[in-house]
């Protein structure tokens, strides 16, 4: 009975360690907001490390490059480059902020930093980080501090509100889309992210 037992958990484990490694293949990045406007994965990490074995740090800064060229309008006004080691982009869009003004949701634009990172068989993504939010609901301009305005998703035990849930999941939507795209361009995948503190 004994070997038996050992013989199932020897199964279980080794199934279970073929799926995390075909998982690490390609793995997904995945993020949510917090009620202090941050993005954060499940184990609370501000950034995600992706393996990818067999890839000089060089090809990979090469890749990164492609996808952010065919992201970004004018991509040389958003980077900045240490070459073959980091990458900063420094961009805005309106689909990381809203707000409700007389029973009307509006976007907000936001300037957002993302940093990425290489080494051989590795790039590490920062999550983007925003500081305001500027808002121009009829004829005026409001600016909020990006994490005053995400509290107000929030209810004070940190749980989305109902009437801001379809706010938070479009801005995770897109932050998750986005650092996505950056790493894997077009061919976004669909396994679950794990995540590697060990940079």
């Amino acid at each position: 009975m004994k070997r038996l037992l050992c013989l199932y958990l020897s199964l279980f484990v080794f199934s279970t360690v073929s799926i995390a490694q075909t998982t690490d293949n390609h793995q997904r990045i995945r993020m949510s907001l917090t009620p202090k406007g941050l993005f954060r994965d499940s184990l609370s990490n501000s950034y995600a490390v992706i393996p990818f074995e067999g890839k000089t740090q060089s090809e990979l800064y090469e890749m990164v490059l492609k996808n952010i060229y065919k992201l970004y309008n004018s991509p040389k006004e958003v980077l900045s480059l240490l070459e073959n080691e980091t990458v900063t982009i420094y961009a805005s869009t309106t689909k990381l902020a809203y707000t409700r003004v007389l029973g009307l949701t509006f976007a907000g634009q936001t300037y957002y930093k993302i940093n990425i990172y290489f080494k051989d068989n590795m790039i590490k993504i920062d999550y983007p980080e925003i500081s305001k939010a500027t808002f121009r609901p009829v004829d005026s301009e409001i600016i909020y501090q990006y994490p005053l305005l995400a509290s107000t998703y929030f209810d004070k035990k940190g749980n989305v509100k109902k009437k801001r849930i379809g706010i938070v999941n479009a801005i995770e939507e897109y932050a998750n889309w986005l650092c996505n795209y950056i790493i894997y361009g077009s061919k976004l995948i669909q396994s679950e992210s794990t995540k590697d503190n060990d940079w």
